[in-house]
């Protein structure tokens, strides 16, 4: 199926959360990862991570092909909106995985998390607020459009 427009990839819009335990000494933190699919033609094996350029200031989004041919990769990178939508997005991992059916993007944003400590004993909540929850989800319907698009990915 085709994304036409910004309505229909809203409607079809479902993804999962995991958390991920990360143990420290003395203290850990359970991290939400968001998980969403895109069904389309992928090339095989294929593994793009996403991440910000600059050291201390944001200067731009940068798109790797990990594993694969990355066939997606100048797609992802002449995509405005979807850089636009990634640049205020306080991620700490963002890849894509090819997969039989399309597309899985898994995301770990710094919020929506918990960190526990043992000593001493605390246990704080870090929420996923409005402005972040809409560049995420306008993060995941860029990857839809770009993704999705009809125009087949040629491997080099």
């Amino acid at each position: 199926e085709v994304y036409d427009d910004a309505v229909a990839i809203q409607a079809a819009m479902a993804f999962a959360v995991r958390e991920i335990v990360d143990r420290h000494f003395l203290m850990h933190t359970v991290i939400a990862q968001f998980e969403y699919s895109v069904p389309a033609l992928a090339p095989a094996g294929s593994h793009i991570r996403v991440r910000h350029r600059g050291v201390l200031k944001r200067r731009g989004i940068e798109f790797e092909a990990a594993v694969g041919d990355g066939a997606a990769v100048p797609a992802l990178q002449a995509d405005g909106e979807l850089a636009a939508a990634l640049m205020p997005l306080d991620f700490t991992r963002c890849e894509l995985f090819s997969e039989p059916s399309g597309w899985r993007i898994e995301l770990q944003h710094y919020a929506a998390s918990e960190v526990v400590g043992r000593i001493p004993s605390l246990s704080r909540y870090i929420p996923l607020i409005s402005p972040q929850r809409e560049s995420m989800l306008a993060t995941f319907r860029g990857f839809a459009r770009v993704l999705a698009s009809p125009v087949k990915f040629s491997s080099h």
